[in-house]
């Protein structure tokens, strides 16, 4: 077991992170003036930069990048090749940015950026992968089994995919940001691009793969108009989805997750069988999800105190027949931030505020919010729980599996003075 602490003057957020087979682990995130972490230590060029570090399986760092430019920089997801050879990241930028001497300008006010670096901290490639007119945002990256990379994300007027070969434009709601899923090949260069537009808000926020697929997870209020129907939430408050494609991303199954206020789903991952794991948080006094087409009603998961935030734990088979929920909280706020899955296994981390209980283990806050790591088995049965704690905000923002599975690491932000593991 060790523990690192990375500081430095102005702010350090970790956002997420991948493992390797030996152990070693890759984790990009946000700082503002300066980041230091063991000797190395870096200065932004701008208002915001993103920090790209490498630490071996004793925590020792052992490499250490900066993506910065005239503007500011957001991390937002990083992926990890089959082979375990390369490390993909992407984020948004504004201005000029560089990446190890490599610049890209962006064409409007935000564009999302794609890269691969090899596991020795060389950049291979940088671009532009999605841009436009005015504002594109990145949501999350993953890898299929034929090493395509599969992005999510969101853009208003329009938005071009490299090397620009594809364009859309939404011929609905213009004037609202509308979601995109885009497949790049190894070498970043687009396969396709689909749009799925929406009447008022809607965030494509995570993507994991199965053999013959992809699944799609988020929220939106409103309706949003996909190629296989139209799905209205509940009132104007958010729902949670998910939404299954093929390969070629034709979409094939749609669930809700609704009820009277609003649900963040964060985080999707499949498990070696194709069934999906779907995460985060929720509002409502009760919850219904959808099992199947025509059944809608499932099962109704409830909120321990009406107004406050509980956290979700949902899993599918392949087929996206509901299997089982599990939802926990307080009468203060928990989130769910992250998810991952190895050797039959689920990890999940976020933050709470209270007494919560994950069956058999009971935490406490100690001062603020304190963070939290909770493991379960894919029946739903949580089978361990531990936490960060301080006398402020503590939070747990993304964890993994590292050395196949016999180990976990979990990273996350605090305020306070002190953290105890």
């Amino acid at each position: 077991m060790w523990a690192k602490h990375f500081n430095g003057v102005g702010q350090n957020q970790p956002i997420n992170m991948v493992s390797d087979a030996s152990g070693n682990s890759y984790i990009i995130g946000n700082f503002t003036t300066t980041v230091n972490q063991d000797a190395f230590t870096l200065t932004t060029f701008g208002a915001q930069d993103v920090f790209f570090v490498k630490y071996n399986k004793d925590g020792q760092v052992l490499w250490l990048k900066q993506i910065g430019g005239t503007g500011a920089e957001v991390a937002s997801s990083i992926a990890i090749s089959n082979d375990g050879n390369f490390i993909y990241v992407s984020g948004t930028t504004n201005g000029t940015c560089s990446f190890d001497g490599s610049n890209i300008t962006t064409s409007g006010a935000n564009d999302i950026f794609l890269a691969k670096y090899s596991t020795s901290g060389t950049l291979a490639w940088v671009h532009k992968s999605a841009y436009g007119a005015q504002a594109q945002a990145n949501g999350s990256i993953t890898i299929d089994k034929d090493e395509n990379i599969i992005q999510v994300g969101v853009f208003k007027t329009d938005v071009t995919f490299y090397p620009g070969t594809i364009t859309l434009v939404p011929a609905l709601f213009p004037a609202i940001r509308q979601n995109f899923i885009a497949k790049y090949d190894s070498s970043g260069n687009v396969i396709w691009g689909k749009m799925i537009e929406g009447d008022f808000t809607s965030f494509f926020r995570s993507i994991s793969t199965y053999e013959f697929g992809y699944f799609f997870s988020g929220q939106w209020a409103g309706n949003l108009y996909t190629d296989i129907g139209t799905y209205t939430s509940n009132s104007s408050s958010l729902d949670g989805f998910l939404y299954k494609t093929d390969i070629a991303g034709n979409g094939s199954i749609f669930r809700k997750i609704s009820g009277a206020d609003d649900e963040y789903i964060y985080r999707n991952i499949t498990d070696n069988n194709g069934n999906v794991y779907l995460t985060g948080y929720f509002y409502s006094n009760q919850l219904t999800i959808d099992s199947t087409l025509t059944d809608t009603s499932k099962i109704q998961l409830i909120n321990v105190n009406q107004g406050t935030s509980d956290i979700i734990l949902l899993k599918y088979n392949s087929q996206g027949i509901f299997q089982w929920g599990r939802a926990t909280g307080t009468s203060k706020d928990e989130k769910v931030l992250n998810i991952d899955y190895s050797n039959n296994k689920i990890i999940i981390t976020g933050t709470f505020d209270g007494k919560i209980g994950f069956d058999n283990f009971t935490l406490i806050n100690l001062g603020g919010s304190d963070a939290f790591i909770s493991e379960c088995d894919l029946t739903g049965h949580f089978i361990n729980a531990l936490q960060a704690s301080g006398k402020s905000t503590d939070v747990g923002k993304t964890c993994n599996y590292s050395s196949n599975g016999r180990n976990f690491i979990a990273v996350g932000d605090f305020i306070s003075d002190t953290l105890a593991i």
